[in-house]
């Protein structure tokens, strides 16, 4: 089968839900989300997501199976709570385009998606006129017991693009994890893209 990337808007990837709330549960169950998701929440959550004006989604697809998907719209289409802290610091969320997450099963890493996931939204930013661009990654201690010794670094990828961890904006968020009782309070760092970046 052939492996390609497909570019939706929100209304589009309707017929795909079940697929990316499929692969979301796989993907994000791992380390280091250990997120335990439920096709009810998921289909719930993407349903409300894709209804986003300014929302893109990027399918990887081997054939018509979907193995990867990444997704960027406008901060201020994001829910309160993610827009929260941007606000708080006295950002503008509507020049803000906010990556989404980027998930892709694991057979298919190392090919070059992650790259070209990172090449279509910010072409997005770019389409959308934002002044910038950023994202929230899950921040988690380098020594703790749980963490796979395999486990990937992404942040020279993310590097790559220009991106750098703002300090002091923090993203809380709860989730439920595979080992757990209930919701986990947890921080995200708010990456941004570094324009002073070479």
């Amino acid at each position: 089968m052939s492996l390609g990337l497909k570019s939706l808007t929100g209304v589009e990837a309707a017929a795909f839900l079940d697929d990316l709330a499929r692969l979301r549960i796989q993907v994000f169950r791992d380390w280091p989300y250990r997120y335990e998701g439920t096709l009810a929440y998921e289909h719930q959550y993407l349903t409300a997501y894709t209804r986003a004006p300014s929302v893109l989604l990027v399918l990887a697809l081997d054939g018509d199976r979907v193995v990867g998907a990444s997704s960027a719209m406008r901060m201020s289409d994001e829910d309160a709570s993610i827009r929260a802290p941007i606000e708080a610091a006295g950002l503008d969320p509507a020049s803000i385009c906010y990556f989404g997450e980027s998930v892709l099963d694991p057979a298919y890493r190392g090919r070059g998606l992650g790259k070209a996931f990172f090449a279509a939204r910010l072409a997005h930013a770019e389409s959308l006129g934002a002044a910038d661009a950023c994202f929230a990654a899950v921040i988690r201690d380098q020594h703790d017991p749980r963490r796979p010794e395999n486990a990937a670094n992404l942040e020279p990828l993310w590097r790559r693009f220009g991106f750098a961890p703002r300090p002091g904006l923090i993203l809380r968020m709860n989730w439920p994890e595979i080992d757990g009782v209930g919701d986990v309070g947890h921080d995200l760092q708010f990456w941004f893209r570094d324009h002073h970046a070479s």
